[in-house]
């Protein structure tokens, strides 16, 4: 199953570098993106209001969420990004969360996805 999870986090690509570019100009994160297709283990992924990619997996991947959660700043103490203002730390921090994941950051606290941790790459469990 892990294998097809990262197949999730490939097509998410995209995405990640619609919002960076997107909050670099100040425009709205999903402008100019198009969602890919889904395939026989991703349902979806959609960019949220705030910039968080939630890739939606098949019962064939581990029927669950995984989010990537953009702050602006530092892993540890990023904060989230505000639709239309430019992060003022100079870059974009990516955090990827699961079900269980143990990340300090409060922002990526508060947008767990669902897939169970036994499923989710070594980065996507911190």
């Amino acid at each position: 199953v892990r294998a097809k999870v990262t197949e999730g986090l490939s097509l998410a690509d995209s995405a990640k570098t619609a919002v960076s570019e997107n909050a670099a100009n100040g425009a709205a994160f999903a402008s100019g993106w198009n969602a890919p297709s889904a395939t026989k283990n991703v349902s979806g992924v959609v960019i949220g209001d705030t910039g968080i990619i939630t890739i939606t997996y098949t019962a064939a991947a581990g029927n669950g969420t995984l989010v990537l959660v953009p702050v602006d700043g530092s892993t540890a103490s990023g904060t989230a990004l505000t639709a239309g203002t430019i992060p003022t730390n100079g870059s974009i921090t990516w955090i990827c969360a699961s079900a269980d994941s143990t990340t300090s950051n409060a922002v990526a606290s508060a947008a767990k996805g669902t897939l169970a941790a036994k499923y989710a790459p070594p980065v996507c469990r911190t």
